[in-house]
């Protein structure tokens, strides 16, 4: 698609021009599809979306890598705040897009050291993709380095065996008495 017949289909999505001359600058430097963002690099995107607002999709895919720059910059508290606003509208935002969003921004919450949120924008997105990403690792429910190890996936074994054969043996209502023999 011509870059005209691309800014007539964006401006009839209030996509204005100097909005697109951004993204132009951007898709220009290349930085758009550069995982993690150079630093060297990363001022310049924060310059060249310094203003911008959540209107449209583009809007938000674009808070999305300026929020990635701030990281790249170590500013991790204005890139959570970055990646909020651009979350605040979700109606007629691709899944994808927001799935991504809430990735980014439990990553910066892990790095300010707000564990707990960035534990609940990992669960959530485990709860609609499961796959997504590295996402099930740094839950814990994956194969990798937050896994349990294996002397104690063993043990964990044994012990939900045990409680099996007790539930079968008492008929599903195992007493103390049974369950404490396991403590001692």
């Amino acid at each position: 698609m011509s870059e005209t017949k691309s800014y007539r289909k964006l401006s009839h999505q209030g996509f204005t021009t100097g909005k697109w001359r951004l993204v132009t600058r951007l898709l220009g430097l290349g930085l758009l599809d550069v995982e993690p963002i150079p630093r060297t690099n990363a001022d310049q995107v924060v310059q060249l979306s310094a203003g911008l607002e959540n209107e449209t999709p583009v809007h938000a895919a674009l808070l999305l890598y300026k929020a990635r720059a701030l990281r790249a910059l170590g500013l991790d508290e204005v890139a959570v705040s970055t990646l909020t606003q651009a979350y605040r509208r979700k109606k007629d935002r691709p899944e994808a897009l927001l799935r991504q969003i809430r990735y980014e921004r439990a990553l910066a919450y892990a790095v300010v050291g707000r564990n707990s949120d960035s534990r609940r924008e990992l669960s959530a997105i485990y709860a609609e993709e499961p796959g997504f990403d590295d996402v099930a690792e740094r839950l814990g429910c994956g194969e990798g380095p937050a896994r349990m190890n294996d002397p104690d996936q063993h043990i964990r074994l044994a012990a939900f065996q045990h409680c099996a054969q007790l539930r079968k043996a008492h008929a599903g209502a195992v007493p103390w008495t049974a369950i404490q023999l396991g403590f001692r």
